[in-house]
């Protein structure tokens, strides 16, 4: 089932967007959540299995990772999207809601990044809401 060709058109604007709210998020975290300490560079593992900071910049690498993929993963959509079928294109459109819920928990990432209140109990939300999108078989 195809949806009209509005929906195909908001997921085709919404790509684009999600992937620059991702890379304002990569910025963010490598600002306020990569411990001073560690921005600079660290001398041995010890240094690092000793530091107070440990846990902070273990999740800062976790929370990097995951957007990254995601990025990755908006921008195999952005590629498909300029490159597909028109069938292909309309049959996107289902998807749009699904994205949107997806933009909504950047939105919350920005969010919290934005007041300072990310801590590491969010990271499971996280693993929930921003796994990468699939499509039918074929599609991309």
């Amino acid at each position: 089932m195809f949806t009209g060709d509005n929906d195909a058109l908001l997921v085709l604007l919404l790509v684009p967007r999600m992937v620059c709210k991702v890379d304002l998020l990569l910025g963010q975290v490598r600002e306020k959540l990569v411990p001073p300490s560690f921005s600079e560079g660290v001398q041995s593992g010890e240094d690092i299995a000793n530091s107070p900071d440990v846990e902070t910049y273990a999740f800062s690498c976790q929370f990097s990772f995951l957007l990254h993929a995601l990025m990755s993963e908006l921008h195999r959509w952005a590629s498909a999207l300029s490159t597909c079928s028109t069938d292909d294109f309309l049959r996107v459109g289902i998807l749009h809601s699904e994205l949107s819920i997806q933009e909504k928990g950047l939105d919350f990432y920005l969010e919290l990044l934005r007041k300072s209140q990310v801590c590491t109990l969010y990271i499971f939300y996280l693993f929930f809401s921003l796994i990468p999108i699939a499509l039918a078989p074929g599609l991309f």
